[in-house]
């Protein structure tokens, strides 16, 4: 993939940017990032701060209710393609972050389970 067509994506809930992602590359299905956060990421940084932890410590229940609670407040869109991306995954490290997009079986699943 050439640099210039790396994609650009909007952390946002409601119309705040929260933070903006510029791809930097991938492993699929995982899309990686730099991030940079606007001042309504504070609000947000906790959030994500228990997610790496819970990652960190294979406490997959806690990082399970972490991820519903950042799907219910955040919204991710492709600056080109203004659409909102459905479901996702997304882990935030600093400057770094990495999303995937949950399938549509994998949604379901996701909203089965809450």
């Amino acid at each position: 993939m050439s640099l210039g067509s790396m994609r650009v994506f909007e952390l946002r809930h409601g119309e705040v940017i929260v933070g903006v992602l510029r791809e930097t590359g991938g492993d699929f299905p995982w899309l990686h990032c730099s991030f940079e956060p606007t001042e309504a990421f504070a609000e947000y940084r906790p959030l994500f701060e228990r997610l790496e932890r819970s990652v960190e410590q294979s406490d997959m229940a806690v990082a399970d209710d972490l991820f519903g609670i950042i799907q219910d407040q955040l919204q991710l869109v492709e600056v080109d393609d203004p659409d909102l991306i459905g479901k996702f995954l997304l882990h935030i490290d600093g400057n770094s972050a990495s999303f995937r997009f949950l399938t549509k079986e994998e949604s379901q699943d996701w909203d089965d389970d809450l």
